[in-house]
C-alpha cells in the first residue's frame, strides 16, 4: 500500500484517504461554526 519513502502506491487507498481527508475538513468546519473558539 504505501512505499519505502511513506507515498501510496495504491489508488484505491489514495482515492480512500482523500475522501476521507475531505470529509474530516467539512465535518470540522461544521463543528467549529457551532462551538466558540472560546470554548476549545
Amino acid at each position: 500500500m504505501f512505499s519505502s519513502d511513506g507515498e501510496v502506491s495504491e489508488e484505491s487507498m489514495a482515492a480512500f484517504l482523500r475522501d476521507f481527508m475531505q470529509e474530516f475538513l467539512e465535518h470540522t468546519a461544521r463543528v467549529l461554526t457551532v462551538i466558540p473558539r472560546a470554548n476549545l
